[in-house]
């Protein structure tokens, strides 16, 4: 990718024009590799069947006794901490 809002900036990022010609370089290898691969007879690897996940999940409201079990600790150990950095003031 380059950078730039003219084509005279863009001529400027030196770092830019370099990934690209290099990408294209690596892109032509890549297919005159699989086309030489086809040519011995290498085929391409069998494809797995599809799985499809749902990440849209029902959520279940968090009880008031679940939540100060799990972090209760975080909080008291929070305010001993503040406590004591108060004192020292």
């Amino acid at each position: 990718m380059v950078h730039g809002n003219s084509p005279e900036e863009v001529e400027q990022d030196l770092e830019g024009l370099m990934v690209m010609r290099t990408l294209g370089r690596n892109m032509a290898w890549l297919l005159k590799s699989i086309d030489a691969g086809k040519a011995h007879g290498i085929l391409a690897p069998a494809a797995e069947p599809k799985t499809r996940t749902n990440f849209i999940r029902k959520c279940e409201p968090v009880k008031k006794e679940d939540e100060e079990k799990n972090f209760a600790p975080y909080f008291i150990s929070y305010n001993k901490v503040n406590k004591e950095y108060q004192e020292e003031e």
